[in-house]
């Protein structure tokens, strides 16, 4: 482990670090829509540069000319990707013939896949899949029952529980060791959430939140087990992103004149991503990326100038520091890459009619 940790550091000095003395350090690839959408979304990218996403239905892009409609379950009208493993298989969400949202597992060879849900639901969703195939969500029923779960194709889905005493719980992130993070309500009263990691044979353990808040929300994890998300107090609107590493919660911090951040994944070089909001009144936000040496910066402030872009949200990076999410070009919400490298601006995908 410790060996190939010291390899990724230097990936990340090679790839991450030398770029940052200019002033521009990435080019952004519009993925573009799906036809007849008007809008896009990047939720995940693999070690290759393959991104998953939805634009009304979920999309494959593996650096074509444009997006790959993936289709739905039989009889559906919509879906979403929400992540990629390194081989190229695809989960998120569906629908279907009665109109009940399922989880699915998509590959080139099998298409779409339901993966059902829990014995007392009705809906599922996945959030995440390891290289083992392991995929993991939530899945819920009307009545309440709302629970993480882990599936595989061996025993199918199976319910990780919640922290004791709560009834809600869901499973956001895996690493190739399977171990899983999300988060879950700790009281019977299903007002507070803690993030949590789980482990098979140790079960489901509170991440616990920063001091003085009162929940926390775990959204990724990578090969080291470090995870990332954000801890709040209620009604304080003062949401923070954090990191998790070994029993110790470290405060990732804001952008200038800002109140609120939330972390959305990390990769195996200690690189996180997400969005938080940046003075510009309620409900703006801007991409952000953060590292130990150059804490939390504006990833608008790391792309040209003249690009046409606002980057809203980061989702998702590979090793390589490729980061996707989703950002505003010409007044609409599309899905982007972007690429260390310098200033350059591609556009791929469906042309746009340019409102400005």
């Amino acid at each position: 482990m410790k060996c190939i940790r010291a390899l990724y550091g230097w990936f990340l000095i090679c790839l991450f670090f030398a770029p940052l003395s200019a002033a521009q350090v990435y080019r952004v690839t519009d993925l573009g829509t799906l036809q007849g959408s008007c809008c896009s979304a990047a939720y995940a990218i693999n070690f290759s540069g393959s991104i998953a996403g939805s634009s009304n239905d979920a999309f494959l892009w593996n650096g074509q000319s444009s997006i790959n409609d993936l289709g739905t379950l039989p009889g559906g009208t919509f879906s979403s990707a929400m992540a990629i493993n390194n081989l190229n298989q695809v989960v998120g969400y569906s629908n279907g013939l009665d109109f009940d949202q399922h989880a699915f597992l998509w590959s080139s060879n099998t298409g779409m896949q339901d993966l059902g849900t829990l014995r007392r639901a009705i809906y599922s969703e996945a959030f995440a899949i390891n290289d083992a195939g392991v995929v993991v969500g939530d899945s819920a029923s009307p009545d309440g029952f709302d629970h993480a779960f882990r599936w595989t194709a061996r025993y199918g889905i199976r319910d990780l529980g919640t922290l004791a005493p709560g009834n809600i719980s869901r499973a956001t992130g895996i690493n190739y060791f399977a171990q899983i993070v999300g988060y879950s309500t700790i009281d019977d009263t299903n007002q507070t959430y803690h993030a949590f990691f789980f482990q098979l044979g140790n079960g489901m353990q509170d991440l616990g939140t920063l001091p003085g808040d009162d929940n926390s929300f775990a959204l990724g994890i990578n090969i080291f087990g470090q995870v990332v998300g954000e801890s709040v107090l209620t009604g304080a609107n003062n949401d923070h992103a954090v990191l998790w590493t070994e029993n110790q919660i470290q405060d990732l911090g804001l952008l200038p004149s800002g109140t609120i951040s939330v972390a959305t994944a990390i990769n195996d070089v200690d690189q996180v991503v997400g969005y938080a909001d940046f003075g510009d009144g309620p409900g703006a936000t801007h991409a952000f990326v953060w590292s130990n040496l150059r804490g939390m910066q504006d990833l608008n402030d790391l792309i040209p100038n003249d690009s046409g872009w606002t980057l809203l949200q980061a989702n998702a990076l590979n090793v390589y520091g490729q980061i996707v999410g989703i950002g505003m070009i010409n007044r609409e919400p599309h899905a982007f890459l972007l690429s260390l490298g310098g200033p350059i601006h591609k556009k791929h995908g469906r042309s746009r009619l340019n409102l400005n």
